[in-house]
């Protein structure tokens, strides 16, 4: 979706029911889904490539895999650009949707309008400083906690050696959210 599909020029809302939004999460939720799935084959097949031109010697074949693995590269950084920009998305209607149930309903996010557009086509923002910037500019609150920061913690955790192994990891992540270290 394009930022302008919720915000006007001048930072006020669109007009979107809630309808419009839940048929859109509905929406962005299959393309998430069809993302991740390509993403997930352009990282096997950009594995098997380095695989197979590491066991054999041909310089012939190694040209041709090292362009496959170079063109899964490129893929890949394509498909992670769009699924950054997708998660944008969802944590906006997310946002608006949570704000309609709290029956508030802001004006709009004013002078913050262009703000918020940088952060949201901006590849190096994540999705956590946008919502960040979203909900403060609608001047709604942000989730006292953040189960996706407690997934990436324990990862960064599991990566650094810190749990013997996955299912310590997962034990840890169900009884508190994260081992703090």
């Amino acid at each position: 979706m394009a930022f302008t599909a919720w915000f006007k020029p001048d930072g006020t809302l669109q007009d979107l029911s809630a309808e419009d939004l839940k048929r859109d999460e509905h929406r962005l939720r299959i393309r998430e889904e069809q993302l991740v799935a390509r993403l997930q084959q352009v990282l096997t097949d950009k594995e098997q490539a380095f695989r197979v031109g590491a066991e054999n010697r041909s310089v012939a074949l190694r040209r041709i895999l090292a362009r496959r693995f170079a063109g899964a590269s490129a893929e890949q950084d394509d498909l992670e650009r769009d699924l950054l920009r997708l998660g944008k998305d969802l944590v906006t209607i997310r946002a608006f949707l949570r704000l309609g149930e709290s029956n508030k309903r802001p004006k709009g996010v004013g002078d913050a309008v262009a703000d918020l557009q940088v952060a949201y086509e901006d590849d190096r923002a994540g999705e956590a400083s946008y919502r960040d910037a979203l909900l403060k500019a609608l001047g709604a609150t942000a989730p006292e906690k953040d189960p996706v920061a407690d997934v990436f913690r324990v990862w960064r955790a599991l990566d650094k050696g810190e749990y013997a192994d996955v299912a310590e990891a997962r034990r840890s992540l169900a009884e508190n959210g994260s081992k703090e270290k």
